[in-house]
C-alpha cells in the first residue's frame, strides 16, 4: 500500500498520507500529464467483495474536496 504498485507502472509519488481540506489523501501520483489521487484499501478474507463498494458517495465527496485543496496548495 505504500505506492510500489504505481512506481512499477511508471508513476512518481508526489505525496502520501497528505492531510488537506480536512481530509486525507492516501497517495498523490503522477505519470506524464496524468495526476491521480489514490484511496488505498486493504482487504482480508477470500471473497472480500468489490473494492469500489468500499468507497461510499460521502468518501468520494471528501476525496474530491481534499484533491481540490491539494491542487490549490500545489499549483505547479
Amino acid at each position: 500500500p505504500g505506492g510500489g504498485h504505481y512506481r512499477l507502472r511508471g508513476y512518481r509519488i508526489l505525496d502520501r498520507n497528505a492531510w488537506t481540506g480536512g481530509n486525507e489523501l492516501d497517495l498523490v501520483v503522477r505519470r506524464g500529464r496524468r495526476l491521480a489521487f489514490v484511496e488505498v484499501k486493504a482487504k482480508g478474507g477470500a471473497g472480500g467483495g468489490n473494492p469500489l463498494e468500499m468507497v461510499t458517495a460521502e468518501k468520494q465527496r471528501r476525496l474530491r474536496r481534499a484533491a481540490e485543496a491539494w491542487l490549490a496548495a500545489h499549483p505547479q
